[in-house]
């Protein structure tokens, strides 16, 4: 099973895929995040897909040292995972064809964010193939769904029917959960969020306006994922008692359809040929 989550910038993305990965292991679910996590953040916990590399652990690192450390894991992460990636596209061109189409129906107005994204997509589509051969639920705290909102953003292009064709040219979650809260809470978080960031880390974000104007765009790409039946569950995290509320419901909902999947048991007398069960 694999689960995407999305939602705008600062509404907790990260946070509440790691406590839904330790809801449902808790559960006996063997768990395996795929996490896009910050460098200057915590690094959170993952166990196998596209693993981040474990930060070093200085006894006493002053703030301005973890700035530096943090800056230069954000600019070298992703050629290291680019470079890993390069085998994977040499052996599914398909993954480059449907790169270049969502890059077609929204340009990126700005060419470092274009080459940014485009690296990206490529990245998301070599761990979302390995997400689907893997016997786990995969858990992304971010994809496909969020990499359309941020090309719509960044595209500026009117109307929801590119975003639309966009949204049926990347692959389908079993189950698409956004995450929600009040632009005073996203713009207080992101506002807290940038005074822990050094100077390039800062260049490499958009701007506190621009983060905001996704709430629309998310808005309207739900309504659009909807209209196309993919089931999305809308979830609050304004504040820890609504995290935990949500984080709740998610993963009373993931149970459900994970014992949905799981193979009927043969009733007594009878003989049932039972298929393997992938989470």
């Amino acid at each position: 099973m694999i689960v995407e989550l999305f939602g705008p910038p600062g509404v907790g993305k990260t946070t509440f895929a790691s406590g839904l990965a330790d809801l449902l292991r808790a559960h006996g679910h063997a768990v395996d995040p795929v996490m896009s996590y910050r460098p200057a953040e915590q690094t959170p916990a993952t166990s196998g897909l596209a693993k981040p590399s474990a930060p070093g652990k200085p006894s006493a690192p002053s703030k301005q040292s973890h700035r530096s450390i943090a800056s230069a894991r954000r600019l070298t992460r992703p050629v290291a995972e680019l470079l890993a990636t390069t085998g994977h596209l040499l052996s599914h061109p398909n993954d480059v064809a449907a790169t270049t189409e969502l890059m077609r129906l929204l340009p990126a107005r700005n060419l470092v964010w274009s080459i940014r994204l485009r690296q990206y997509l490529f990245r998301l589509f070599r761990a979302w193939d390995l997400a689907a051969a893997s016997p786990y639920v995969v858990l992304f705290d971010q994809a496909f769904v969020q990499a359309v909102c941020s090309l719509a953003l960044l595209s500026r292009v009117p109307g929801g029917a590119r975003i639309g064709r966009a949204l049926d040219a990347v692959p389908e979650a079993d189950l698409l959960i956004q995450l929600d809260a009040p632009r005073d809470v996203l713009a207080a978080r992101l506002g807290q969020r940038q005074q822990h960031q050094g100077t390039v880390e800062r260049l490499l974000e958009l701007d506190l306006q621009t983060n905001l104007a996704s709430v629309g765009i998310i808005d309207d790409m739900q309504a659009l994922l909807r209209s196309r039946g993919r089931p999305v569950t809308r979830l609050e995290c304004t504040d820890p008692p609504t995290l935990r509320a949500s984080l709740a419901k998610a993963g009373e909902d993931i149970l459900a359809r994970l014992e949905a999947q799981r193979p009927a048991q043969p009733g007594p007398g009878r003989q049932t040929t039972q298929r393997p069960h992938h989470a």
